[in-house]
Formats: C-alpha cells, sequence, structure tokens
C-alpha cells in the first residue's frame, strides 16, 4: 500500500497557477498591483479589504526603507484544500494565495494582521530576488528581518522595539550610526547583481563603508553566516570524474576550496524543477509521522511548511542553474534536522579532498592531533599528537571550522549541532586537489610551547585496513575487563558481537564494555540480538511511530520496540561508549542498558538520529522528473516517556572527554572512565 502511494505521489504532477485569462476570475486593480479572486470562493468586498493590504504594506516598504519592488504584480487568491502551503510568489511578479480554509483569514478586519503577515514576507522577497543571479546559501533570516523591520516600524503609525529577534540589525544600524543607515544599506542593492551566498558580505561591505565602521559588519552575523559557505568565485567544470559518466567537478566550491559535483547534461525545466519540488512536498506531508501535520500551520519536526514553501518555490523557479537548483534542495530537506531527509545521490555534494594520515579532535573550543600514521606525510612534517592546530591556509582553526559547521547544518541534514561539530572536524583540513594544508601547529608545553609550519599534501586515504576491517573486535585487558568494539550494524554483527561475548564469558570476563562510538548504525535486528545477550527479562526500549496512509493526518501507529532474552546472558557487569558519531540503530544500545539500569553509558552525547527510511528494503527514492534521489524518514524511535531520540540523543550517564594532556598521552579517557564504572 505504502509503495503503491509512493510511487502515485512521485508521478504526481505539480498544481499549476491559474491563466491569466481564466474566465472564472474576477480582477481588481489598485496603485499597479492586480487582485484575481473567484467570486464564489471569495466576496468582492473580502477581494478589496485583501488588496487593500497589500497596498498598504507597499507604501509601508517605501516609507521605512524607502524601496520599491515590481512595478506590476499580480495577486491570485484560490481555494485549494489538502494542500501544505499558503502562499508563494514566483520571486518576479506573481503572488498565490492558496487557502485550504477559509477561516484562516475571515472576518477580514481593518489592519488585519493575518494580512500583513503575508504581505510583508511577500514583498520582501519579491525586491530581494531581484538583486540575486543565484539562489544557493541564501539566509532566510535576511527576509525575516526586513519582515521584522517593517512590521516594527508600521504598527499604528509608531516604532516598536524589535527586542531578540533578527530584525534588530536594522534597527541597531540606525541606532548606533544614525537614522537612515538601514534605508542606506539596503537602498545601495539597487541596481547590483549578487550570487546569494555572497549577499551577506556585500551587506558587511556596503555597512562598513556608510559608516566608516569595519566593525559595524558584526551586526550582520545575526541574519547570516560570517564566512560564506560558498567560495567567491566560479570556476570551469570539469570532465567527467569517471570516462563514460556524467559526474563531473562543477563550477563552485565550497569557501576552504573544497569543489561541488554536478552532472554533465541539458539544463532541467522549470517545469520539471517544479515538478519534483512539489513532490518532495506531497512524501513529507504523507509520510513523516509528526501528528502535527494536521495542525495548522503543518508543522514536521517543527519546521512550518507553509513558511518553508513560502521561502523554497521562488527559489526553485529562480534558480541559476542546475548545480544551484540541486544546492536549493540540499538546503530544503536540510531544515528538517533528519539524516533520513536528504539527497542520496551525488548532486551538489562535495568533492572531499583531506590530508591522509591525521586525525582531529575537538576539546572545549580547541583542535587537537589525536593520531597520526606512521609513515604519513604529517608524521615526517613533524606533526604530533597532542599538538593544537591554530591555523589552516592563514585562516584561524576556529574560524575555517565553523564554516564548515555552517556547511553541514544548512545542506547536509545533520540532526544536531554536535552532529555537524562532529562531520566539520572530520573534514577540517580538506581543500582544493592538489593542494596543500598550509598549516600551524603548537605543541604542548605551557608558556614554552614550540610553533610548527608545516605543508601538508591533500588526496585521498591510502592503504589503510580495509582488508583487515572487521564489524566486531574483541580485547581482553590485563584488569580482567573485555572491551567489544562495534563498528557497525551492518550485516552480521549481531553474530560476531555473540561470538566475542562467549569469548569473553569464557575467559571469566569481569566486566564488557561496548564500545560503539563511531557507529553510525546498520540494521535494528543486529541491535536487538546484542541487548538480548545483556538483558535477563523483556524489556521495552522504546518505541517506533509511524504513519498510516489510511488514517487522518494526526493518527500514528505506535509499535514498541521490544528486547527478549538470548541465552547465554552474560550476567556480570555492563557499560557502554558513546560518541556524537553513535546514531542510528547504535544508539538503541545505549537506549536498552538505560532502560534497564543494566549499565552506565560512558563518552559523550549520540546523535540522536535513530529514525528510519520510507521503507528499509528500498530507502532512497527517485524523483519522477529530474532524476534526482532522495530519502525521506517514515520511522521515528521515541524513548518510554514518549521524548523523541530524534535531536536530542542519549546523554551519558558518566559525562567525558579527554583533555590536551590524555590526547598526548594516548590515554584513552572515557574508556577508563568505563573501566572504573564497572570495578564500583
Amino acid at each position: 500500500m505504502l509503495a503503491s502511494l509512493l510511487a502515485l505521489m512521485l508521478a504526481a504532477p505539480a498544481l499549476e497557477p491559474a491563466q491569466a485569462n481564466d474566465p472564472l476570475f474576477t480582477t481588481i486593480r489598485r496603485a499597479g498591483l492586480e487582485f484575481r479572486y473567484i467570486g464564489t470562493e471569495i466576496s468582492d468586498e473580502e477581494a478589496e479589504l485583501m488588496l487593500g493590504h497589500f497596498a498598504q504594506v507597499r507604501r509601508w516598504f517605501g516609507e521605512t526603507f524607502d524601496i520599491t519592488t515590481a512595478t506590476e504584480i499580480t495577486i491570485t487568491v484560490r481555494l485549494r484544500q489538502s494542500l501544505r502551503r499558503f502562499f508563494y510568489t514566483n520571486g518576479k511578479d506573481q503572488v498565490f494565495i492558496d487557502f485550504s480554509d477559509p477561516g484562516l483569514f475571515r472576518p477580514i478586519q481593518e489592519d488585519d494582521e493575518r494580512l500583513y503577515s503575508i504581505a510583508r514576507p511577500v514583498f520582501a522577497q519579491l525586491w530581494l530576488s531581484e538583486k540575486l543571479t543565484s539562489m544557493a546559501g541564501l539566509d532566510p533570516r535576511v527576509v525575516q528581518s526586513i519582515d521584522e523591520f517593517i512590521k516594527a516600524y508600521s504598527t499604528r503609525g509608531s516604532r516598536q522595539s524589535l527586542g531578540e529577534t533578527v530584525g534588530q540589525v536594522w534597527e541597531h544600524l540606525d541606532t548606533f550610526y544614525g537614522d537612515g543607515v538601514s534605508s542606506f544599506v539596503l537602498n545601495s542593492l539597487e541596481g547590483e547583481k549578487i550570487p546569494a551566498h555572497l549577499l551577506g558580505k556585500r551587506l558587511r561591505e556596503i555597512a562598513a563603508d556608510a559608516t566608516e565602521d569595519e566593525e559595524s559588519g558584526s551586526l550582520f552575523d545575526t541574519i547570516t553566516p560570517p564566512t560564506p559557505i560558498y567560495a567567491a568565485e566560479d570556476f570551469e567544470p570539469g570532465d567527467p570524474l569517471v570516462p563514460g559518466t556524467t559526474l563531473r567537478l562543477s563550477r563552485m566550491a565550497l569557501s576552504n576550496g573544497v569543489r561541488l559535483t554536478d552532472h554533465v547534461g541539458e539544463p532541467l525545466a522549470l517545469a520539471s524543477r517544479v515538478v519534483d519540488f512539489d513532490s518532495i512536498f506531497m512524501l513529507l506531508s504523507k509520510t513523516y509521522p509528526d501528528s502535527a501535520i494536521s495542525a495548522r500551520p503543518p508543522t514536521i519536526n517543527d519546521v512550518d511548511l507553509w513558511q518553508l514553501y513560502f521561502e523554497f518555490r521562488a527559489r526553485v523557479e529562480l534558480a541559476k542553474d542546475n548545480l544551484d537548483y540541486y544546492l536549493v534542495l540540499r538546503e530544503l530537506l536540510s531544515r528538517f534536522r533528519d539524516r533520513w531527509i536528504n539527497i542520496r545521490s551525488t548532486h551538489g555534494a562535495p568533492h572531499w579532498m583531506g590530508v591522509p594520515g591525521i586525525d582531529l579532535e575537538l576539546v572545549g573550543d580547541k583542535v587537537f592531533v589525536s593520531y597520526i600514521s606512521e609513515d604519513s606525510a604529517p608524521s615526517e612534517a613533524g606533526v604530533r599528537r597532542g599538538m593544537e592546530l591554530v591555523e589552516i591556509d592563514g585562516q584561524p582553526t576556529r574560524i575555517r571550522w565553523q564554516a564548515l559547521k555552517d556547511y553541514f547544518l544548512r545542506n547536509e541534514s545533520c540532526n544536531s549541532d554536535k552532529q555537524a561539530e562532529a562531520r566539520a572536524l572530520n573534514v577540517l583540513l580538506t581543500g582544493a586537489e592538489n593542494t596543500s594544508a598550509e598549516v600551524k601547529l603548537v605543541s604542548p608545553g605551557g608558556d614554552n610551547a614550540a610553533e610548527l609550519s608545516a605543508s601538508l599534501p591533500r588526496g585521498l586515504p591510502t592503504g589503510g585496513p580495509s582488508s583487515e576491517f572487521r564489524l566486531v573486535e574483541h580485547e581482553k585487558r590485563d584488569d580482567g575487563i573485555s572491551v567489544i568494539r562495534i563498528r557497525s550494524f551492518a550485516g552480521d554483527a549481531g553474530t560476531q558481537f555473540s561470538v566475542a561475548l562467549n569469548e569473553a564469558m569464557g575467559q571469566n570476563a569481569k566486566g564488557v564494555v561496548i564500545d560503539v562510538r563511531g557507529n553510525e548504525g546498520g540494521d535494528r535486528i543486529g541491535v536487538l540480538a546484542v541487548l538480548g545477550r545483556l538483558l535477563d527479562d523483556k524489556v521495552v526500549v522504546g518505541e517506533i511511530r509511524s504513519r498510516d496512509p489510511q488514517q487522518p493526518d494526526g493518527f500514528l501507529n505506535k509499535t514498541q520496540i521490544q528486547v527478549n532474552p538470548i541465552p547465554p546472558v552474560y550476567p556480570g557487569p555492563v557499560a557502554v561508549l558513546t560518541d556524537e558519531w553513535t546514531s542510528g540503530p547504535a544508539e538503541l544500545v545505549a537506549m536498552g542498558l538505560l532502560v534497564a539500569n543494566r549499565g552506565p553509558v560512558v563518552g559523550r552525547t549520540t546523535a540522536g538520529s535513530a529514525n528510519h527510511p520510507i521503507m528499509p528494503a528500498q530507502p532512497w527514492q527517485t524523483l519522477s522528473s529530474t532524476g534526482i534521489t532522495v530519502s525521506m524518514a517514515a520511522h521515528l524511535v521515541h524513548n518510554r516517556d514518549g521524548s523523541a531520540l530524534q535531536g536530542s540523543g542519549v546523554t551519558p550517564t558518566i559525562p567525558c572527554e579527554r583533555t590536551p594532556q590524555e590526547i598526548a598521552q594516548g590515554i584513552d579517557a572515557p574508556l577508563e572512565a568505563a573501566v572504573n564504572a564497572l570495578r564500583k
């Protein structure tokens, strides 16, 4: 049933905007605004009132910022039931209001904030879109800030305080540097054409010139990333990476020089982009198990679908080329903060080129070398474990790391800030192909610390333990504690764990530490097999919530995650090690031990991404018009108390991170903390 529903949705055409000569529509005009409506859906009086609100907001834009929008704008109002959208624009001169319920704005009042809250962002979006040459990397807080500032200045003719909102950037410009500075900054964009990802950089430049204060640019940190996500200059697209295929290096790169990929091919038709964009919304609204989908506005994972559709529909229509469109879709799916809601194909993905032979670890806000491979370039350059990495390619490490974190949060469907931080750390030394990472490091030693500058060549990892890789590894320590590391729950990990545990029991292990750090999931069956060997009674670990397409929108199926004992059960003390990479089914190991009060969870909070795709056997869906492959979450894991694991993760009962000294000495502090807990 679900498979046939998905096939129907993926093939469904998008709803087309009403034609200008449609005889069903009545048209009224005022001050460059054309308002179109169907008389059987709203009355003439209501239409006049709605048009009046749009005209008023247009005047406010001129009074507040002294800016004007497109000369002629057409506003079409339609009754469209059962849609997950409310209002949107084409980014140029068309506005559509598709209301599913007349009660959303009836009865219309004078100074009706419900209508103003539509008109303000609409005019802000139309005005800003004229200034942009591309859509990838556009921060939604820019439009939101203009909306809030207009609202504050237009409340019954008096200025209202903006408080702690993104709109305060414009208020602060006028307060700190004089009335009218905000208007000057925005008006300076007239006639310019700027890539969306460089809009923040340009606003900072204009503000610095207007105020003669370089520090004024920091005000824009509240509405745009301090460092642009993408590089300022375009490149010549490369040849296919593999002869006979279409994948190539694209015209764009991240701010650190890492090239993005796209595919050789004809430009996607606008209709195809819109069809697949609408298909994504249909998939999300029909499959994601969140009862708030039936609310007004409908939400998924606390994301307002009305607002999201408004923001991204115009960006889809205005995308510069195929790559720009791919990146806009990546941003769209990343808003849900769920690793199963993402683009799974290579469209717009980075072509990472890192420094082989070195691992890094974050301690507080500093980055340290945690591992160096023998005979590697970093080792030959004198890099040693425990050194602090302070600069990369002339840029402070913290700034480089923050820019990469912003990228992962905005483009790679990270479940949490911690997961984005971990992934940014993992690619911190990446850069353009055939280049070297120019780094500065400081060796531990307090006031006598020595500085090292090194040039570390970038490339793909070579060699490695691939031929010796094992899902499960067992080590018996001299103190009688067994450590069983589970790298993944793919394949027969459950069986391999059982063999390792039998070995530990045969050696009379005094305790067992299960290490699932770095384990990004796999098959839930393997997890149940692990927990079954550790729990001597049936235990309900949590529940899985899913949607039933035959039930109303707010209905959720709930299935218990139950662990059944699997003899012989290990009777000794147990602890589990976790970190921010522990995700998916691996998190259930920590959940199970906590619920059963079986032992402590030691280390760092898990990723909070134990959700599952629509169909485990076929987790990816190919969009019918563009061929892009996407993944959609349809099964959400909740704790026994009903709270979602999504985005929060499992919090350790014994939090533990390594100090710089422990890193330098190669001490695994979380492991030692787990061992000490078992001895008590």
